[in-house]
């Protein structure tokens, strides 16, 4: 990934795995890049102790000479939203097939992603969605 930071103005991070007490890790790849980060382990980490494999967790990485000119529009566990002058970023991670109560998420965070875009679709030209 330090490569990649190196290379690029953006990049989109998807199922990083970590907990909401090590995301700071992400901010360590490149001093260069300003790192927007969520993670879906925050509710099994609240529960219980971490048993398996963590899941999910997105994250944009933007270069700092960026940053005068991004803003967070939403972060949420499954999805960030950013907006760069007119481009609307939005990196959407979607619960599994086996996941229990999967529709009812999936629909939850495709109507809660629909509302933000068209509450901000009149000020951007260009939508890039992963």
């Amino acid at each position: 990934m330090k490569s990649l930071c190196s290379t690029r103005d953006i990049l989109f991070v998807q199922e990083h795995w970590l907990a909401p007490f090590d995301l700071d890790k992400l901010n360590a790849v490149n001093p260069n890049m300003i790192c927007f980060a969520s993670t879906t382990v925050d509710d099994a980490v609240s529960r219980d102790c971490l048993v398996g494999r963590p899941f999910g967790g997105v994250a944009i990485y933007v270069n700092e000479n960026l940053a005068s000119i991004t803003l967070l529009i939403s972060l949420k566990a499954r999805y960030i939203i950013l907006q760069i002058k007119q481009l609307l970023l939005i990196n959407v991670y979607l619960p599994c097939v086996s996941a229990v109560g999967r529709d009812d998420e999936y629909i939850e965070c495709l109507a809660d992603i629909t509302n933000k875009f068209l509450s901000y679709s009149m000020m951007t030209l260009y939508l890039v969605v992963i």
